[in-house]
């Protein structure tokens, strides 16, 4: 099975937030890219960056995300799971941007 994610309006930004309520949400975003060759965004800054390779089949329990952070999804598929148990899956190309 080959999964394969909309870049048609631009990079998919899966966003992972804190309601009001306190409970996890999560949505989908677009970054907004022109060009046609070569499609891309308006220049964003950045305070710090780190790197991390997590294992085939690694399984997190619930958590918040220790700090903002923007994670560039490489290889493999993703499954994010909020509160309300909505799942959604990230697959490469995708971004999570975790603020939770």
């Amino acid at each position: 099975m080959v999964f394969q994610s909309d870049r048609s309006a631009g990079m998919r930004v899966v966003r992972v937030f804190t309601k009001d309520s306190g409970d996890s949400a999560i949505e989908i975003r677009k970054v907004p890219m022109t060009g046609a060759e070569r499609p891309m965004s308006e220049t964003f800054g950045c305070d710090s960056i780190f790197f991390r390779e997590t294992p085939e089949g690694h399984v997190q329990d619930f958590h918040n995300a220790p700090r903002r952070q923007l994670i560039f999804l490489t290889s493999g598929i993703l499954e994010l799971e909020a509160s309300d148990g909505h799942r959604t899956l990230c697959l490469p190309g995708d971004l999570i941007f975790a603020e939770d």
